[in-house]
C-alpha cells in the first residue's frame, strides 16, 4: 500500500501529464524571474497539500508545473483533496468521508511521524481547509500548534520544510489571512522559506467556485513555490541548514 513502486508510479504519472498538458506558463515565468537559472539543479521534494496542489479546476496542476520547470527534481506528491493539517498528522484511510480516490492519489496515509520519507525538502501546502472548517480562535491556536509539530518532526528527520502559506479565496477572507499569518510567523521563527501564497493574488485569481484558483492563479502559486524551493536549496548549499535538526528543540 505504501510501497516505493506506488510512489514511482505517481511521479511518472505526473510527468506524463506534464508532457501532455504543459507547454510553459507566463505566470510561472513571471514569478520565477532569475530562479530560472536553477532548472538544472537536482533535488528531492515531497509536497503535502490539498486540492489546490492537486489542481482541481485546472488542466495543469502546481505539481505538474514543478516537474515541468524543474525536470531534475524527484517530486513525491502526498496531496489530498479536502485535507486538513490535523487529519494529515493523524493519518487517514480517506482525507474526507467518501472522498473519491482520484482526490488522494497516494491512497491512505500513515500518521505523519510514521511516513517513510526520503526527500530533503518537504513542502507543507495546507491551511485552506483548516481555515474554512475551523473558524474560532481556539481552533486557530490548534492550527499553529499542529504546524509547529510538523516543522519539528521534519527538522528532527534532518529535512528542510518549505511553507507555502494560505492563498486568498472569495470566502472567509479574514480567517484565511489569520491562518496565513501563522505560517509567516513560523517561517520567520524557524528560518524557513515561505512561498507567499497568501500574497500571490486577490480574489481575481480564484475560479468560479470561489475556492480553487483558475489556471492563471494556480500557475502564480506554482511559480512562487518553485522559487521558494530554489531559495531553500540555495540556503542549504550555503550551509544554512547544516544543523537543522537542532531546530527541533525550539
Amino acid at each position: 500500500m505504501f510501497s516505493k513502486m506506488k510512489v514511482l508510479l505517481v511521479v511518472l504519472f505526473a510527468s506524463v501529464l506534464t508532457a501532455c498538458g504543459g507547454g510553459g506558463s507566463p505566470e510561472v515565468e513571471a514569478e520565477l524571474g532569475n530562479s530560472k537559472s536553477y532548472s538544472y539543479v537536482t533535488a528531492s521534494v515531497d509536497v503535502v497539500g490539498d486540492s489546490i496542489s492537486i489542481g482541481v479546476n485546472t488542466e495543469v496542476s502546481p505539481i505538474m508545473r514543478l516537474t515541468e520547470y524543474r525536470p531534475n527534481w524527484a517530486v513525491v506528491h502526498h496531496s489530498a483533496g479536502g485535507l486538513q493539517l490535523d487529519t494529515m498528522i493523524a493519518g487517514y484511510s480517506e482525507p474526507t468521508p467518501g472522498a473519491h480516490p482520484i482526490y488522494f492519489p497516494m491512497g491512505p496515509q500513515l500518521p505523519f511521524p510514521q511516513v517513510q520519507r526520503s526527500s530533503r525538502y518537504v513542502v507543507i501546502a495546507l491551511g485552506v481547509n483548516d481555515a474554512l472548517n475551523n473558524s474560532t480562535m481556539q481552533e486557530a491556536v490548534r492550527f499553529e500548534h499542529n504546524m509547529r509539530y510538523v516543522i519539528r518532526t521534519l527538522v528532527a528527520e534532518n529535512r528542510v520544510p518549505v511553507l507555502t502559506g494560505v492563498p486568498n479565496l472569495a470566502v472567509n477572507p479574514a480567517f484565511l489571512k489569520h491562518y496565513n499569518n501563522v505560517t509567516l510567523m513560523l517561517a520567520q521563527e524557524y528560518g524557513l522559506v515561505h512561498a507567499g501564497w497568501g500574497e500571490a493574488y486577490g480574489i481575481e485569481g480564484v475560479g468560479s467556485d470561489g475556492i480553487h484558483p483558475h489556471q492563471g492563479g494556480s500557475d502564480m502559486l506554482a511559480g512562487r513555490l518553485i522559487r521558494a524551493i530554489d531559495q531553500a536549496i540555495e540556503l542549504d548549499n550555503a550551509g544554512v541548514y547544516a544543523n537543522i535538526q537542532m531546530l527541533a528543540m525550539k
